[in-house]
């Protein structure tokens, strides 16, 4: 091989495994994003039993919403606040701290956009709150 022929191989080969390592990375599906009290009460609402799946346990609905922390990926915040805005009310944004791996936004969505929600590329992580960050605070 010649040695000015060196130099683009292992740019190529760097390209490929960039692309190999992105991919893996955000090829999270939406079981994996959403908790899984969540997905049952998705399943839930699809049977018509999502008041009662939600009374059993202890989790606020509204109107046929409910209230979640939504974790967004720390390169695409906007996006994430978007795709949440365009499904549901953002209560909170970008809640930043330094416990915190990835920015959360408090948001209350339809339980029936979860899994639009979960599916959006710019989420890692649809959760409900460990405690509800009144709105102002």
């Amino acid at each position: 091989m010649p040695a000015n022929t060196k130099p683009l191989l292992l740019v190529t080969v760097l390209m490929v495994v960039i692309s190999l390592l992105i991919s893996v990375c955000s090829c999270y599906t939406v079981s994996e994003k959403l908790h899984s009290v969540l997905q049952q009460l998705v399943e839930a609402e699809r049977r018509g039993e999502a008041e009662s799946y939600a009374d059993q346990h202890r989790i606020e609905l509204v109107n046929g919403s409910v209230r979640v922390i939504v974790e967004c990926d720390p390169d695409m915040i906007e996006e994430g606040t978007e795709a949440a805005r365009a499904l549901g009310i953002v209560e909170l944004e970008a809640i930043v701290r330094e416990d915190l791996v990835y920015p959360r936004l408090q948001v209350l969505i339809p339980i029936t956009s979860l899994n639009t929600l979960a599916g959006e590329k710019s989420i890692t992580r649809v959760e409900l709150p460990g405690r509800v960050i009144p709105q102002g605070q």
